[in-house]
């Protein structure tokens, strides 16, 4: 083909204007399609949705527990659903098909974490946790690694957290028979064990310092009671708004996480450098902190003291709470289905007199019936019904619906646990649903205590080998029973982020060797 003319036309001064100005203008023609395409928002479904009162929103209505709400809710509205919160939309997933479709199919829309000013800790600083932005990917692999350094995910804890478990029942010995409230004891050796991994030393029961960690942990788990400031996160600093909220209470709390964290911060940093204990992870923090200074590093400010305090808290605030809590509710059902004792303890007497004094954390793959107990907890308990709240980062399509950007994303474990559909009558504690017709144990997908996807809690392991050896070494060396067989212990508190069973008091009666 002769091609000359082509050449001869682009000679021409404004032939070679014309051919370029209409080259750029398909160009940007293009680019702007691209884009506007890139840029459609999905379609999908409008969401069925809860508007409730002007202002409030849905918040007179939900109760005093909102996972139960939710979950009867969605038997009319379906598992997906928008409720209005006060001044917070959120998006409430209540079947485990939507938790999966969202936390794992699309987790690159739903990992995002709410960036309102009630996940805030200290100084409008989130703990990684509670970010999704460069803290999220910078502190979260570096507290990540540190973790796995220390043991985190493997069993080199495991001789930290069975001695543990070793001087709590030490202490429940001294109780003699007598009935006692034992949550604050558990607590404080839950406590204990997780602080050894941070400071580098274990703390002893009646260590001051630990028992007013407790406290402050406790104490800021009240302020969620009935917290409606937490809707409304731009009215908190209103004088007027702060009088109808817990904000002063939860203030005091912060503020005593914060002095005794800075307190055993400097204390740590000293004694590591000094030799007198081993690396940890304040240690770590610190020697990070450093290293970034000397390069200049822009992102120093990541790891400053305030973020260290704040994750520290955080790693307080989920390993305390929610193990112990755990474990409160263990005792319940064990009193409670006191045949689960039996089978428990028979269980593990069959593989020997040795193992039931010193059974390990891969033992468990011997005993299906513990196993299922523990799964079976998990279920029942549901200590953290709602889970930590997620975002959405950009527009999507969930189950048919279309989910705009930055909604409060909540996945009802509660309603999840407790659907008759996956576990027929609920509402009765029965570990032989995870064990198959060989006897052996199956794990089901559909329990998530520590949430999943890319925001799964990063202390799944060791919280699960801590929840193995409290219950099997207790139920080991007491018989459990309840002070006042007639209470009805199926009741939780209120509406907390935490569900805690009603207080009691119970009898740790030594078994006979």
């Amino acid at each position: 083909m002769d091609t000359t003319f082509l050449s001869e036309y682009f000679q021409t001064d404004d032939n070679y204007m014309t051919i370029s100005c209409i080259l750029f203008l398909v160009t940007l023609i293009g680019i702007y399609y691209q884009n506007s395409r890139s840029k459609h928002p999905p379609v999908g479904k409008p969401l069925p949705m809860l508007k409730g009162l002007p202002i409030v929103g849905f918040l007179p209505y939900v109760g005093e527990k909102p996972p139960e709400t939710f979950a009867k809710l969605a038997q009319t509205l379906g598992p997906v659903f928008k409720v209005q919160m006060g001044a917070l939309p959120c998006l409430v997933l209540n079947n485990f098909e939507a938790v999966k479709e969202a936390f794992i199919k699309q987790s690159e829309f739903y990992s995002g974490r709410p960036n309102e000013i009630s996940f805030k800790i200290y100084d409008d600083e989130p703990a990684f946790i509670f970010d999704d932005g460069p803290t999220f990917k910078d502190v979260r692999y570096f507290s990540m690694d540190v973790l796995k350094k220390l043991g985190f995910g493997r069993l080199s804890l495991e001789p930290l957290v069975k001695e543990e478990v070793q001087f709590l029942i030490n202490e429940l010995r001294k109780y003699k028979g007598e009935a006692s409230d034992c949550l604050k004891l558990i607590e404080t050796s839950v406590g204990s064990s997780i602080c050894s991994i941070m400071n580098g030393k274990r703390s002893n029961l009646n260590d001051p310092w630990l028992i007013a960690l407790i406290d402050a942990v406790d104490g800021l788990q009240r302020t969620y009671v009935h917290d409606y400031g937490f809707y409304f996160p731009y009215m908190k600093k209103i004088p007027v708004i702060n009088l109808l909220t817990n904000e002063k209470e939860k203030k005091y709390w912060k503020e005593e996480f914060w002095r005794l964290w800075r307190e055993k911060v400097h204390e740590v940093i000293k004694e590591t450098e000094a030799g007198l204990i081993p690396d940890n992870f304040i240690s770590f923090w610190n020697k990070e902190a450093e290293a970034r200074k000397a390069k200049n590093d822009p992102n120093l400010y990541l790891y400053s003291e305030t973020n260290l305090v704040n994750n520290l808290d955080i790693f307080a605030q989920a390993a305390f709470e929610t193990t112990s809590t755990t474990i409160m509710w263990a005792l319940i059902y064990f009193m409670k289905y006191p045949e689960t004792q039996t089978k428990v303890i028979n269980e593990i007497r069959s593989l020997g007199p040795e193992k039931e004094k010193n059974l390990t954390f891969t033992d468990a793959k011997h005993l299906p019936y513990t196993r299922a107990f523990i799964q079976e907890l998990h279920r029942c308990s549901s200590i953290v019904p709602l889970g930590v709240f997620h975002s959405t980062s950009e527009p999507s399509v969930l189950m048919g619906y279309y989910v705009p950007k930055r909604i409060l994303t909540i996945a009802n474990s509660y309603a999840i646990h407790y659907d008759p559909k996956n576990f027929p009558e609920p509402k009765i504690f029965k570990p032989e649903r995870f064990i198959n017709e060989k006897g052996e144990y199956f794990r089901d997908e559909r329990i998530i205590p520590f949430s999943i996807g890319k925001r799964f809690c990063p202390g799944e392991y060791v919280a699960q080998m801590e929840i193995f050896h409290y219950l099997t070494m207790i139920v080991c060396n007491f018989e459990l029973k309840l002070e006042d067989e007639g209470k009805d212990m199926s009741i939780c508190t209120e509406n907390t982020l935490i569900r805690h069973p009603v207080p009691f008091k119970m009898y740790f009666i030594p078994r006979k060797k």
